[in-house]
């Protein structure tokens, strides 16, 4: 079993320890404290990225008291922003894929620098970025990137109903977010390069089984065909035979992935 990332922990106790040692500070403030190691301790648990964000996107509007909450991570086959989207009321779903060039998102993704827009009405900037918040009702938004020391992974959007500009304590407890939801796509990244090395090894194992058990040649290219692909993730397979002088290759046979 895969575990846990030593960083996401550590933020935990961080958090914990946060907590513990404000006792005197305002009920606002340990409320999300307390808030956000919850979601820390949904951080450190979750196997699976849809799960995560499904757990984790109300207690994120909750952290922080705003009522829309975007997820854009960058997509590199395509160059673009690939958006999910959650409101208070539970409503979710996918926006439309944006150029990296024509978002708020790419450009936060790109400079990894943070845009705040106190009024969604008056920003000149990124139009149809603008007009689909509004669609959700949103006046008032901020954007950060998503990344930790190694990967840069996107950005998380969070808006409000009401126009207004972020003091530094807000803007401040967003990064914390955006940083926990950071170290969050790193460990799921963690385990799926994990998962890919366990599933090549076995393919590895399943190739080496096949070939103390049987000589013969027809039985068990079909068997290490589907494994190499499996393995490698490649399209085409081909299988050359060193001719009897030594001094040519003879493709022996060919293996294409289907459609």
């Amino acid at each position: 079993m895969v575990e846990n990332s030593p960083r996401l922990e550590g933020e935990a106790h961080q958090n914990e320890n946060r907590y513990d040692n404000q006792s005197g500070s305002p009920p606002h403030e340990r409320s999300r404290d307390r808030l956000l190691l919850e979601a820390t301790d949904v951080v450190v648990r979750a196997r699976n990225l849809l799960d995560l964000f499904k757990e984790l996107a109300p207690r994120i509007l909750d952290l922080t008291g705003c009522d829309f909450l975007k997820f854009s991570q960058y997509d590199p086959s395509q160059n673009c922003m690939v958006t999910h989207y959650w409101k208070r009321n539970e409503e979710s779903g996918q926006c439309d894929a944006f150029a990296v060039d024509e978002c708020v998102s790419g450009l936060v993704w790109k400079q990894q620098e943070v845009i705040t827009i106190p009024d969604v009405e008056k920003e000149k900037r990124f139009p149809v970025c603008m007009q689909e918040l509004r669609k959700y009702g949103i006046r008032s938004y901020s954007m950060l990137p998503l990344s930790t020391a190694e990967h840069r992974f996107g950005a998380l959007g969070l808006g409000r109903s009401v126009p207004e500009v972020l003091d530094s304590e807000d803007l401040e407890f967003f990064h914390r977010v955006a940083f926990m939801v950071s170290l969050a796509l790193e460990n799921q990244q963690s385990h799926r390069a994990v998962d890919e090395e366990r599933e090549r090894l076995q393919g590895l194992v399943t190739i080496g089984q096949q070939l103390s058990s049987s000589l013969e040649l027809e039985t068990l290219l079909p068997i290490v065909f589907a494994n190499v692909r499996q393995i490698t993730s490649c399209d085409h397979t081909l299988l050359a035979l060193l001719e009897e002088d030594k001094k040519f290759l003879r493709v022996y046979a060919v293996d294409t992935c289907p459609d």
